[in-house]
């Protein structure tokens, strides 16, 4: 019997609809900080993933807003500005496909759009800070398609522009106010990097985010929408899959810490709003063991690995909340 709990955003705002439930006791949320949301499967099965949220105070909270059952894998996280509203994919291998949630913190209540949610997959979620917008992807007949829902509006805000015939696009990441998406593309034959401008239907290229001899992948926007951090294993880096940022404002790319990138790989990289602090995946020599969240001030130079947030298991797929 479905639950008549309504979840309610911070604004107000949004109504989320169709399987709704809540808890009687909710977790406290902590005033603004410095937040980071991943996945890692410590304490499990290598490969069953669970969601963490910690901040760089060297807390971390494991998030079950589906309930323990082994058999529940949650994956790829994002958490709004004031650390209540977190979306993640989710699939239960007793029904097999991957749905898109939105997990109240404060409420204690987790919701299934009927909207989002549908019977193919839907993966790769990101909620924008403010909590206005979701971006995710669904795979259609073979392809994967961006998606962009407004929570508050409850409707599917189009994207003419977006999408090259025959051709896939995941992995997208928003803005603050979800004014951009930079998501991962094989349109040209290789993976590239694109930026899509909600507002005008417009797409921004550059060579320098599309190397057709090499994969580009894994973009993270920053929160202003000037810089979008990415993985590669073009030519010229130091090894491996290494991180690039681009600068939209100039079109450039800029010059990381020497310190960044190693003989191994680099991936999956998430900005703070501003661009100043990068937080990615590595499995490079000094870690705790497996895949390590590291935590880069690109401007002091700064590379470090934060006390509690990662572990001898696999700790991937970071969303940073920087201000």
């Amino acid at each position: 019997m479905r639950s008549s709990v309504v979840c309610t955003a911070a604004l107000g705002l949004l109504v989320l609809a169709g399987g709704c439930s809540k808890r009687p006791t909710a977790p406290p949320i902590a005033a603004p900080t410095r937040f980071l949301v991943f996945s890692s499967d410590r304490g499990r099965l290598a490969g069953s993933f669970r969601n963490f949220v910690g901040t760089f105070e060297g807390a971390t909270e494991q998030e079950n807003p589906r309930g323990g059952l082994a058999r529940v894998i949650d994956r790829h996280p994002s958490l709004t500005q004031d650390a209540r509203f977190l979306a993640f994919t989710s699939r239960d291998s007793a029904t097999a496909d991957w749905n898109v949630y939105i997990y109240d913190r404060s409420a204690n209540s987790v919701s299934n759009d009927a909207s989002v949610n549908s019977a193919l997959d839907e993966v790769d979620p990101c909620i924008s800070l403010d909590g206005s917008m979701l971006a995710f992807v669904r795979d259609s007949a073979g392809t994967q398609h961006i998606r962009l829902y407004d929570l508050a509006a409850r409707k599917f805000v189009p994207l003419p522009g977006l999408e090259a015939p025959g051709s896939s696009d995941w992995e997208p990441s928003l803005d603050q106010a979800g004014h951009r998406i930079a998501f991962t593309t094989n349109r040209n034959g290789s993976t590239d990097v694109m930026i899509y401008q909600v507002a005008t239907h417009t797409l921004i290229t550059s060579a320098l985010l599309a190397d057709p001899a090499a994969g580009d992948q894994q973009p993270g926007i920053s929160g202003d929408g000037r810089f979008v951090a990415f993985s590669s294993n073009r030519a010229g880096g130091v090894g491996g899959f290494d991180l690039y940022v681009f600068d939209l404002n100039n079109l450039l790319l800029v010059n990381l810490p020497a310190n960044t990138n190693s003989i191994d790989d680099e991936v999956d990289p998430s900005m703070s709003v501003d661009g100043s602090n990068l937080v990615f995946v590595s499995n490079r020599a000094g870690g705790s063991g497996g895949w390590d969240l590291w935590n880069l001030d690109r401007v002091g130079a700064v590379l470090k690995q934060v006390n509690g947030l990662s572990s001898t298991a696999d700790d991937l797929e970071p969303a940073l909340v920087w201000p």
